[in-house]
């Protein structure tokens, strides 16, 4: 039972962490690019990063002779990838780029 509960907590943090990453990729790309810009960003970024992990991790750990190696690995991309956040503009309240729509002003 508690490797069920472990499981379940797993499945509800990365689905938390997923939900919204959908809706960041739509919010950064014009309509006009929206599909190519996500595929290609997305695709990259994983085949370079997630493709690669397995390797980076066994060098660092025969290299370094800690098993904790790709751990600190996780943890340096985490910090950047939480640095990032602070580039994405923010779009509440206002149109997606690119499409044309126009929002009421809330102030009025």
């Amino acid at each position: 039972m508690p490797v069920l509960i472990g499981q379940l907590g797993f499945a509800l943090l990365n689905g938390i962490g997923w939900s919204v990453t959908g809706p960041a990729m739509v919010e950064l790309a014009s309509s006009e690019t929206r599909c190519s810009t996500v595929a290609i960003a997305y695709n990259i970024c994983l085949g370079l990063f997630g493709g690669t992990t397995p390797l980076v991790a066994t060098y660092l750990v025969s290299r370094t002779a800690d098993d904790f190696a790709p751990v600190y690995y996780l943890m340096a991309a985490a910090a950047l990838s939480f640095i990032s956040l602070f580039r994405v503009p923010e779009m509440k309240g206002r149109a997606l780029p690119g499409s044309g729509d126009v929002l009421p002003d809330s102030n009025s």
